[in-house]
């Protein structure tokens, strides 16, 4: 079976792992009009594990999401003959009374991968963070996306796909396919056969800082509100991102970004307060109803797969495989 997937981001990429694993059996084009990673996959702040927001409740499917997003980024390390992602674990401190009554509670519910820590511990684990308890999320991953996708990437190529750098503007243009996957994130409603998706979009923007000089970089990502991330290079962390749900282009707008980042940032970790920024990154979120990923078949032969939100790294492998599962039945 001959398969087009359009789109080579998380979901495109899961997906043409998955099929490739049985690769006697399909042949994968992977399509992209900008290359691999080059959408708002590419651009993710790259934080992964399996509990929710705000409140740190477990997500729907969180741990199988995990699990199969763990083989994907073992297959890149591979392929890379390097790491792209690293497990460090992921230090949430509560900013609201509300948030200590609901952290404990995930901790006492989740010991074996949340575990509560006093002021005085989170301060012994990154010092200069705020004043407040908080939670370690114990198996928490930093995966660094652009690096991920062209290992994922090298990893389907070595299995026998092949990529297109191609714009599609219509189904229609991929008569010669079997069967088409279109994983193409906030774009997906651009062909005029899915312009009627229920999707709902936001843009996110992230800005990359300077890290001071002489202050130890941090040991762990910090996620509470906002989150910061250490670049490998341990000179620069990325922090973010904006949730702008009125935006009137996908471009970057570095005034918004600091506007809406840099207080949020500050609260958690106050040694960033005049840091200096050197570069900002915009990207376009993508969610369907319930904020669940929206896998759904359009027609004969044409499965969609978007509305990841901001939960890519955790479910792209997951619906990979379903997506998968619901091919075979073609």
């Amino acid at each position: 079976m001959k398969i087009a997937i359009i789109g080579a981001g998380f979901s495109g990429l899961a997906t043409a792992w998955t099929l490739l694993q049985d690769k006697h059996q399909f042949e994968v084009v992977l399509i992209d009009g900008q290359g691999i990673g080059a959408g708002a996959s590419g651009v993710a702040a790259g934080l992964m594990h399996p509990f929710a927001g705000a409140h740190s409740k477990l997500n729907h499917w969180g741990r199988e999401g995990f699990t199969a997003s763990l083989e994907l980024l073992k297959a890149s390390e591979k392929a890379l003959e390097r790491s792209p992602y690293k497990i460090s674990g992921i230090l949430r401190p509560t900013l609201f009374p509300i948030q200590v009554e609901e952290f404990k509670t995930a901790s006492e519910k989740y010991p074996e991968e949340i575990q509560w820590l006093s002021q005085e511990e989170a301060k012994a684990l990154i010092p200069g963070i705020v004043e407040a308890p908080g939670i370690l999320i114990k198996k928490g991953i930093t995966v660094y996306p652009e690096v991920y996708l062209q290992g994922l990437w090298l990893a389907c190529k070595e299995l026998g796909a092949v990529f297109a750098l191609q714009k599609i503007n219509s189904l229609a243009e991929l008569s010669d396919f079997d069967a088409i996957v279109v994983a193409m994130g906030a774009h997906c409603s651009d062909l005029k056969e899915l312009s009627k998706l229920p999707l709902s979009y936001t843009k996110g923007q992230i800005l990359e800082l300077e890290w001071p000089e002489g202050l130890p970089p941090l040991p762990m990502p910090l996620n509470s509100q906002i989150y910061c991330v250490m670049h490998p290079d341990n000179k620069r962390c990325l922090a973010g991102s904006t949730y702008e749900r009125n935006f009137i282009s996908s471009a970057i707008d570095v005034g918004i970004a600091k506007k809406e980042i840099c207080p949020k940032l500050s609260a958690i970790y106050p040694p960033l307060r005049e840091a200096k920024i050197i570069n900002c990154h915009s990207g376009i979120r993508v969610s369907a109803p319930q904020h669940l990923p929206l896998l759904k078949q359009v027609n004969s032969r044409c499965i969609v797969l978007t509305g990841m939100g901001s939960k890519g790294l955790l479910y792209h492998a997951l619906f990979a495989q379903r997506l998968t599962e619901l091919l075979l039945t073609f």
